[in-house]
């Protein structure tokens, strides 16, 4: 069994920190693309494999100030399907 797990933990809240650059954008999106490739490598049919994805207050949509709509600030934008069988949040890891 595969499981992938998007956490929130208001307790240790994550923040995402954004790129410095272009080339720096493109190192975390192939490093998020190397991790989910590697999660489906074969597995023992016993063998339960987890994935766990922190996310932001902001990802949740909880803003900083109550009443108000979070801010976006995407570093990368993807053109996919909208009938996708995988987001491309969890192909990047982001």
């Amino acid at each position: 069994m595969y499981e992938i797990v998007w956490q929130y933990d208001d307790k240790e809240p994550f923040e995402e920190m954004l790129p410095a650059d272009a080339a720096e954008a493109r190192r975390l999106l192939v490093e998020g693309n190397r991790t989910f490739a590697r999660f489906f490598q074969p597995r023992r049919d016993d063998e339960t494999k987890r994935q766990i994805v922190r996310v932001s207050p902001q990802e949740v949509g909880l803003s900083g100030t109550p009443g108000e709509a979070p801010t976006q600030e995407p570093f990368a934008a993807f053109l996919s399907c909208a009938d996708a069988r995988v987001p491309v949040e969890m192909i990047f890891g982001q």
